[in-house]
């Protein structure tokens, strides 16, 4: 069995990888979600991490999870902490696909600490705003970025992918990559 190990500086334990790559990996589990007062019904997808990240007090170790879930008119991915914990992320998440580019994707929060949503936009060049209230012609932070309406959606690129490692930030536990083995997926991605 692998094991990686993150140290603080301190020299506490952050996380341990619990996988190898011999090991048969956590399977997906599929779940009807309805919604009684509109009369549908979506669908959620959940694949547990390949490792266990150890959080600090008072939250315990714990294999986060990637999710994928569809309503009527919307999809959403997101990583999910299911015993507790804070993701400390601030508005962007890297995330990598196989062996693709890392990919930025904006933390869109429902404003709970122990999901993250990640909502797909593309980098852009950042613009100059001149305006009354803005004589000196700062950056326009909100014009960073672009929904990715050319791309295939995520939930269709995980589909297709074999390993999604996505970098987090967690309360007492510092930046990890938390890796999911996602082969094998039985999706009508949209």
């Amino acid at each position: 069995m692998k094991a990686s190990v993150v140290v603080l500086s301190a020299g506490l334990v952050l996380a341990v990888a619990t996988w190898s790559e011999g090991a048969p990996a956590p399977a997906w589990r599929y779940t009807a979600i309805k919604d009684t007062m509109r009369g549908t019904t979506g669908r959620e997808a959940c694949v547990s991490a390949l490792m266990t990240v150890r959080l600090a007090f008072p939250y315990r170790s714990q294999r986060p999870e990637l999710c994928v879930r569809t309503h009527p008119g919307a999809s959403e991915v997101y990583v999910d902490l299911p015993h507790g914990g804070q993701f400390t992320t601030h508005d962007f998440t890297h995330l990598r696909l196989d062996d693709g580019p890392i990919e930025i994707f904006y933390n869109a929060t429902d404003d709970t600490n122990d999901t993250l949503f990640l909502e797909e936009q593309e980098l852009q060049p950042p613009r100059e705003v001149l305006t009354a209230e803005n004589p000196d012609r700062s950056i326009d932070f909100g014009a960073l970025f672009k929904w990715k309406a050319d791309q295939p959606s995520l939930a269709q690129q995980i589909k297709g992918a074999r390993m999604v490692i996505v970098e987090v930030e967690l309360y007492g536990a510092g930046t990890q990559e938390v890796r999911f083995a996602v082969g094998g997926l039985k999706w009508d991605a949209r």
